[in-house]
């Protein structure tokens, strides 16, 4: 009876231990459908916005007008150059995003194999790019401010869980190195090495 106490006991533990192990490995592959969306997302949004560029620095030139007043005289000329310049650091800006969304999908695609680099960088980079949205335009905080959120949340999720992930997988590693050496030695004691000469007899002359 005492015999079976500890038995039961690690068959607990192992069946928590791999309840838990499934657990992270199942946020590592939201990670990656978080990731991937993410991507996906901010590059067709950015690809919607490059090809709207012009559009975009023509309203922008619209509204510098209506505040300068009524009054003002502007050259044609001018207004083109400046049209045309912010239009080209919009498509520079764009094609950035664009970017960022392919490497996010590359993190998402290499998750598993590098858990815990991907999604500390995927969670870098996605606040990183949420400040320069708002730095840009205020305006950008609210706007798909719950998706964010949900984002958010799971990139710090897929964080703890990757770093859990990799401590268990380097301390089961470890445990089977053990393991093999454990065995090793013991064939080694069931098995001694034989020395030439040994037993033989004395040597004759």
């Amino acid at each position: 009876m005492s015999d079976e106490q500890p038995w039961n006991s690690k068959s607990r533990s192992d069946d928590l231990g791999s309840l838990a192990q499934s657990a992270r490995k199942s946020n590592l592959s939201s990670a990656r459908t978080i990731l991937i969306a993410i991507g996906i997302l901010n590059g067709l949004g950015a690809v919607f916005f490059y090809f709207n560029a012009d559009r975009e620095a023509a309203q922008v030139i619209e509204q510098e007008k209506k505040q300068a007043g009524p009054f003002v005289q502007f050259d044609p000329v001018k207004v083109k150059e400046a049209q045309d310049e912010l239009a080209r650091i919009a498509r520079f800006i764009y094609l950035g995003v664009i970017a960022a969304g392919v490497v996010f999908i590359g993190l998402g695609v290499a998750v598993k194999k590098a858990p815990v680099p991907c999604t500390v960088a995927g969670l870098v980079m996605f606040l990183g790019l949420n400040a320069l949205a708002a730095l840009a335009d205020p305006t950008n905080i609210i706007r798909g401010f719950i998706l964010k959120i949900i984002f958010f949340v799971g990139l710090v999720k897929a964080v703890q869980a990757a770093v859990a992930y990799e401590r268990e997988r380097k301390e089961e590693a470890a445990a089977r190195r053990e393991r093999e050496e454990a065995e090793e030695d013991a064939a080694d004691d069931r098995h001694p090495a034989e020395f030439p000469g040994f037993g033989d007899g004395p040597e004759r002359r």
